[in-house]
């Protein structure tokens, strides 16, 4: 099945994406996405949609935006062939992205990211919700530990160097 094949098949999946919008947090995170109706647990957002890159592209990028807002989504994917391989696939949202970019960090988030795929090794990444949400409420997961070089050994992480929803970007104190 072609990538594009299962973007389609999942997106009949898709909650209504008028559902949700974006505002402005008034902290410096910037923008967040909320949610204009009542969602339930479980359900299938929207994709964090970006460009694909190579690992060494991500270290170019995060290089020139020291100071800049980014939106790079690293996510670290162990081989469904063989169990000791792992990879890393990275999404840059930041010319060619959704209202999945604007998903803030908190260390109690309400979503959580799933990679889809079928039969490519490339998978899509999928926001999907871990409870109940409520009309007004910030979409938020969890970024992982942020490393900025590439080298971190958690499932998820985003390069991102922005204060999260709880005003604190380390999640495990």
């Amino acid at each position: 099945m072609r990538a594009m094949d299962v973007y389609q098949a999942y997106s009949s999946s898709l909650i209504d994406q008028r559902q949700v919008y974006i505002k402005h947090t008034k902290t410096a995170a910037g923008y967040g996405v909320y949610s204009d109706a009542t969602i339930p647990k479980d359900s299938l957002l929207f994709f964090y949609e970006g460009e694909t890159l190579r690992s060494e592209e991500v270290r170019r990028r995060i290089q020139l935006q020291v100071r800049e807002m980014n939106y790079i989504l690293t996510i670290n994917e162990t081989s469904l062939i063989s169990p000791n391989v792992t990879f890393k696939l990275h999404f840059d949202a930041k010319f060619h992205g959704n209202v999945g970019r604007f998903v803030n960090h908190s260390c109690a988030p309400n979503c959580i990211l799933v990679v889809l795929r079928t039969d490519s090794i490339l998978g899509f990444a999928a926001f999907v919700t871990r409870q109940v949400i409520h009309r007004g409420e910030q979409l938020t997961f969890d970024y992982g530990d942020g490393d900025r070089s590439d080298a971190g050994q958690d499932d998820l992480y985003v390069t991102r160097n922005v204060d999260s929803v709880n005003e604190t970007r380390n999640c495990n104190n």
